[in-house]
């Protein structure tokens, strides 16, 4: 019976020392989220309490709906178990023909590639549907960079933007990969 005793608390210890390296190794990335979450709370409840003064109630609403539609695209992921979720899709087009699903999965972070469809073959073009972290409608002034920072932790995913919609001008809704 003290056999099994040891046995146990070796374990345990061991289960606490791998628990307690996880946090440690992750912890400053879950701060930076949390501290970007807490940036946008603060900035919404900024926008709740001037609804009456010399913002309109419209566009206050406007701008919250807006504000509180980014942080549900930014937390977005693919969950390819979870199929009770709405999970919204985009058309790319491989104007080169060097993609398959496979490199389309592995570039946009989709697992597994059987989620990504060959939809059509058009001269050299391929067209794929590839599900996508969510929609975003670019404003006046807004780069790929800006985009970028909405959406991804690391704002040099906007090179991802780029590469899902060939062009991006103010008034057009765009497609947010997953990063």
């Amino acid at each position: 019976m003290e056999k099994n005793g040891l046995i146990t608390a070796i374990s345990v210890a061991v289960l606490t020392v791998f628990i307690s390296f996880l946090y440690l190794s992750n912890r400053s990335e879950w701060t930076h989220q949390l501290a970007k979450l807490q940036s946008t709370n603060d900035s919404l409840m900024a926008i709740q309490t001037g609804r009456g003064s010399t913002v309109g109630k419209a566009a206050a609403d406007i701008v919250l709906a807006d504000s509180l539609a980014r942080v549900e695209v930014y937390k977005n992921y693919f969950d390819p178990t979870d199929f009770d979720k709405f999970r919204p899709y985009g058309v790319f087009k491989d104007t080169s023909g060097t993609y398959s699903s496979t490199s389309l999965a592995e570039r946009f972070n989709v697992q597994p590639p059987a989620a990504i469809k060959e939809a059509s073959r058009v001269g050299s073009s391929v067209w794929y549907i590839v599900p996508v972290k969510g929609v975003h409608l670019v404003r006046k002034g807004e780069t790929l960079e800006t985009i970028a920072k909405y959406y991804y932790f690391n704002s040099q995913d906007a090179t991802l933007i780029a590469e899902f919609n060939p062009t991006i001008k103010e008034g057009q809704f765009v497609f947010i990969p997953f990063n």
